[in-house]
């Protein structure tokens, strides 16, 4: 499997303020863990929460919480084009879908039954 090594730039969206237009934003990613893979984007879905967070509205009322510019959509299907070392799943050009948990244990008794985004 192919490793990122080192540091990348990432071509994203992003609100540079509250309410503001989602503008072309490019920022640097530090190197892939060992169980992290790196997704070229093809769709990415935006959800009621990120619409809010963009606009500090529906309990997200102070913007500046957040790390700013504001990178939203955390619901994508893309191609692997990077795998960590320890992943062994996957495959470099492989269809993959990320939904909004990038993470869990896999070691609780729900992770255990395949169920780790509850």
């Amino acid at each position: 499997a192919e490793v990122a090594v080192g540091e990348r730039e990432i071509n994203a969206w992003a609100a540079p303020t509250a309410g503001a237009d989602l503008e072309p934003f490019r920022y640097t990613a530090e190197a892939l863990g060992p169980n992290s893979i790196e997704v070229e984007i093809t769709h990415c879905g935006l959800c009621g929460s990120d619409v809010h967070l963009i606009n500090a509205d529906g309990g997200y009322v102070d913007f500046t919480a957040f790390p700013q510019p504001q990178v939203c959509g955390h619901e994508v299907i893309g191609n692997v084009t990077a795998l960590g070392d320890a992943v062994s799943h996957l495959k470099i050009g492989q269809r993959a879908g990320i939904g909004w948990q990038s993470g869990a244990c896999g070691n609780c008794e729900w992770c255990m039954r395949g169920l780790g985004n509850v």
